[in-house]
């Protein structure tokens, strides 16, 4: 059987789909981002060993840079290894001295020999030799990435002669971003085990919950209202089910007096019946005197005392079959006023729940304006990131100018070295406060998720609660039908009454004038049929009462408490 994909489901799809894409996201910003400020540090810092180195050696090496018999000098000093390995050491890199493009002495080694004779790439002795003009960047330097600077050495007559390099392997940035990712990917680890925890616990209190709710009303859309609705919190749902369980009492309560008066409807049928029963078999008797009577008209004389007892038998009967009509129509008015006022409670219980449904889309529009505060806020933090980076960057330019400065421009490099580490420190309070706000923002987007659910959760409750008002409907319609069956039994009874009263006349007539006998006797017949044909229908209507309060019991009884 295929498994349903339930709102807990899709709710951990969404948790992890969201980590995910911010681990992705992370990894790849602190990539792009560790790459490209280590390499325009490590340029920057070439810049200034390139100025720094050239200066050194211009300073403990007197006299303008030639070439003699094929060999660089610096002054009256033959350039040899030693001269670029004392700059290597202070710079941590390499260095390196050509004459033209070829490579004089240099700190760089190929298979464990240094790389004596080697050539420079073509596009630096384009810029440098050819152009005159520094080259700074990125090149591949005997097989191996580097970070470069060149600038052109010339002679006393101005003339390019060679170049200077200083340069740092590409395998240090490597490594950075390596130890970067190496901490980044601990730091996952932590949250994913501090958070996991956290998410199967309010995943499987939500679940707990949300399957308490559907299975309740599931059974409430059958009928069946003997389960109550718990759930103690003060949410969405702590709400439906508080508005579910006054619901269950009202309609528990309704459904209670509708079966009682069903029942006196129903034993007030059976009496009533009862009643147009005896009333039939006095009518047939009061016929088969009238034959007698028609027949011996001396025997009806002595005979008048006993019909007049029997027609005040039957208006008895008749004045008891008037009163238990008159208590049937008060039950019914009263069952169908106990109807009307449960329809209101079930209507009042749907306009609770729509104000639910109402406030719970309040809620939803109030957590998207605090998506979008936080977004704002997101922009603010990656401007002070921007021009905390800026800053930074005129730190380091204002660290080489103290650098070429000497002496003199030592107080500005401490300013400037301040500067810096202000800069850094905003930095990462930047990258702190968009931390916090990227949690506040994967929080608010949870919470709209459960909004959400608990708004679909609210529908359904209301779709059930508009099934019980119909069914509310139908049972009214059954009252008002079995109230105008009433209203007819009891006009039926008063023609029996009428017709009762007229054949107790008939008979004092016999006993004044014994002379009239054929002819009343005659109009006694007809009323007696009369009152036979009244009583079937009394009897008849009785029936039909009996049956409609039973449907309406059976209906009734399909609701379980």
């Amino acid at each position: 059987m295929k498994r349903k994909f339930t709102i807990s489901h899709k709710f951990g799809l969404l948790a992890g789909s969201m980590m995910l894409l911010f681990m992705v996201g992370t990894a790849a910003m602190l990539y792009i981002q560790v790459t490209s400020n280590m390499e325009d540090a490590m340029q920057d810092r070439l810049e200034a060993d390139l100025l720094l180195g050239y200066e050194l050696m211009d300073h403990q090496y007197r006299g303008p840079w030639n070439i003699e018999d094929d060999q660089l000098y610096k002054g009256n000093r033959l350039v040899d290894s030693s001269m670029v390995e004392h700059i290597a050491e202070l710079t941590d890199g390499d260095a390196t001295l050509f004459i033209e493009n070829v490579r004089v002495a240099t700190t760089i080694e190929i298979d464990g020999e240094r790389a004596i004779g080697t050539t420079a790439p073509e596009e630096v002795a384009q810029t440098v030799l050819g152009d005159g003009e520094p080259f700074f960047g990125s090149t591949v330097v005997e097989g191996e990435p580097f970070q470069t600077a060149y600038q052109p050495i010339e002679n006393n007559n101005g003339e390019v002669i060679g170049m200077w390099f200083v340069g740092q392997s590409q395998q240090g940035i490597v490594s950075a971003i390596l130890d970067n990712f190496f901490w980044l990917l601990v730091t996952y680890v932590g949250v994913i085990v501090v958070v996991l925890p956290v998410y199967y616990f309010l995943n499987r209190n939500l679940s707990r919950r949300f399957k308490n709710t559907t299975d309740v009303l599931a059974l409430a859309g059958h009928g069946d209202f003997s389960q109550p609705l718990t759930d103690g919190s003060r949410d969405e749902l702590g709400m439906v089910a508080t508005s579910y369980n006054q619901m269950r009492e009202q309609v528990e309560l309704l459904l209670t007096n509708i079966q009682t008066t069903s029942e006196q409807v129903a034993s007030s049928s059976e009496e009533l019946y009862a009643s147009a029963e005896e009333l039939g078999a006095v009518s047939e008797h009061s016929t088969a005197l009238n034959e007698d009577v028609a027949s011996k008209a001396e025997t009806q004389r002595a005979q008048t005392g006993e019909a007049t007892a029997r027609a005040s038998d039957v208006m008895d009967l008749m004045q008891v079959m008037s009163t238990r009509l008159g208590e049937v129509r008060d039950v019914s008015e009263d069952t169908e006023r106990e109807i009307k006022a449960g329809g209101v409670r079930v209507r009042q219980s749907m306009e609770k729940m729509e104000l639910v449904q109402s406030q719970t889309h309040a809620t939803s529009e109030r957590f998207e304006g605090l998506k979008r505060d936080s977004a704002s806020i997101g922009e603010i933090v990656t401007a002070i990131s921007e021009f905390a980076e800026q800053t930074n960057l005129l730190a380091l330019n204002a660290s080489i100018e103290a650098a070429r400065a000497g002496e003199n421009g030592k107080g500005f490099a401490v300013v400037a070295s301040e500067v810096k580490r202000l800069a850094e420190d905003s930095a990462k309070a930047a990258e702190e406060i968009a931390r916090y706000i990227g949690d506040i923002q994967s929080q608010i987007s949870s919470s709209a998720v459960d909004i959400e659910g608990s708004l679909r959760t609210v529908e359904q409750g209301l779709g059930e609660v508009n099934n019980i008002d119909e069914a509310f409907r139908r049972i009214e319609q059954s009252m008002q039908q079995l109230f105008a069956k009433v209203e007819e039994i009891s006009e039926d009874g008063g023609r029996v009454t009428t017709e009762t009263v007229l054949a107790d006349d008939a008979i004092q007539n016999v006993a004044r004038d014994i002379e009239a006998i054929a002819g009343i006797t005659q109009q006694v017949a007809a009323s007696s049929e009369e009152q036979h044909a009244s009583s079937e229908e009394v009897a008849s209507a009785a029936e039909s009462l009996a049956q409609s309060a039973q449907q309406l019991k059976e209906q009734t009884a399909e609701f379980r408490f």
